[in-house]
């Protein structure tokens, strides 16, 4: 409204963005033509899913280094959160492509803490996993007017094929597409959106799906 924006040709979303595109088109669902959301599920979070994020966060709430939010500086906590965040959204099969013997996976799960701790403070990341509690868009799924296909891939831990929510939840959305992508050597896991060239056809075969 401050920007006077009345209307949304495309909403792009990935994981926890792509919550936020499910719950635009839920909330607002004559405010876009299009809803892309990736690598995440239009239901409540729950399973692993939400015990891995219990895991991140009570792990970094407990650590006496936190001050309950008042440290002056990053918990050490916060390093072995990163890595179990960065484990739950990597491909098994390209983590093993990048670290095929025992030092070399040391080594990058070790250089992964550094460089995600000089970009990441502990409260920002506890509000973010914990950011999750009320969502789902699940019960208002029907009521979306919008065109949506969401995808996943097939090699997506947070997000596994195996609970079947994915499909049977977008088959409940109006003109909703549910695109599930093969795992390959190209696929990262739920990290796969990184890579643009794996959904790219199908961002334009939404739009030309959603023309009026």
């Amino acid at each position: 409204e401050k920007l006077g924006v009345a209307h949304l040709r495309l909403i792009v979303g990935t994981s926890m963005g792509g919550m936020h595109a499910w719950m635009w088109a839920v909330t607002h669902p004559q405010f876009m033509d299009a809803v892309l959301p990736i690598v995440c599920l239009p239901a409540e979070i729950a399973g692993r899913n939400r015990m891995q994020r219990y895991l991140i966060t009570n792990m970094i709430r407990r650590d006496p280094e936190w001050h309950n939010g008042e440290y002056t500086q990053q918990p050490q906590s916060l390093a072995v959160a990163t890595q179990i965040a960065f484990l739950g959204a990597s491909g098994a099969r390209q983590l093993y492509l990048e670290a095929p013997t025992q030092e070399a996976a040391d080594k990058l799960l070790d250089e992964t803490a550094l460089r995600l701790m000089k970009a990441t403070d502990a409260n920002d990341f506890v509000y973010a996993w914990e950011a999750s509690r009320g969502y789902n868009p699940s019960p208002q799924l029907p009521s979306i007017t919008a065109v949506v296909t969401a995808i996943n891939f097939a090699d997506d831990d947070i997000n596994p094929t195996t609970l079947s929510v994915f499909e049977q939840e977008v088959q409940r959305v109006p003109g909703g597409r549910a695109v599930l992508i093969p795992a390959s050597d190209q696929t990262r896991g739920h990290r796969s959106f990184y890579v643009t060239a794996l959904w790219k056809t199908y961002l334009e075969e939404l739009l030309a799906r959603s023309m009026h």
